[in-house]
């Protein structure tokens, strides 16, 4: 059997470098979750409404990759749905981290180039994702009397021409 020795990162190695195999009565390490769990769904949602990207999200060791959350997306419809309420949730926690970001900002140019780049580019992914909030589409409603709906009226005037 080969000798297993410890590392300088302090894993164990045999003697080819490798990490020894689990024996048959330790389970395997998985890689990254690829099947979908609620408690995965939820701990994504949650970092989301904090403000977190999904690319920074998918990045983390514990969390599957893009592709697979994106295929989670596809197939339920529930996680889906929470998905875009935690978006608009980071929607308004980006609102007030615009506010700090300009607050904090130091007033020389390169600092001032930077935070306004954070800043714009916040304001136009929370604009897509909460428009009523932040979006900078104008309505306009048009009302009647008092409130009312309005009226429209036709006229159907006939006219003699002999008596014009």
């Amino acid at each position: 059997m080969a000798e297993i020795k410890q590392s300088k990162r302090g894993g164990a190695r045999n003697g080819a470098g490798r990490k020894p195999k689990a024996s048959s009565d330790e389970p395997a390490k998985m890689g990254r979750p690829s099947h979908f769990t609620q408690d995965i769904a939820d701990r994504i949602c949650l970092m989301l409404a904090e403000g977190k990207t999904l690319t920074k999200i998918c990045d983390m060791a514990d969390m599957p990759d893009r592709s697979t959350e994106w295929r989670w997306r596809q197939a339920r419809e529930d996680y889906r749905n929470a998905v875009a309420r935690a978006r608009e949730e980071r929607a308004h926690a980006w609102a007030e981290e615009v506010v700090d970001i300009t607050d904090d900002c130091p007033v020389d140019t390169a600092s001032v180039a930077k935070a306004r780049l954070r800043v714009d580019a916040r304001l136009k992914i929370m604009a897509k994702h909460a428009p009523s909030l932040y979006g900078d589409k104008a309505s306009v409603e048009v009302t009647g009397k008092d409130g009312g709906p309005v009226v429209t009226e036709v006229r159907r005037v006939i006219v003699d021409p002999a008596n014009a």
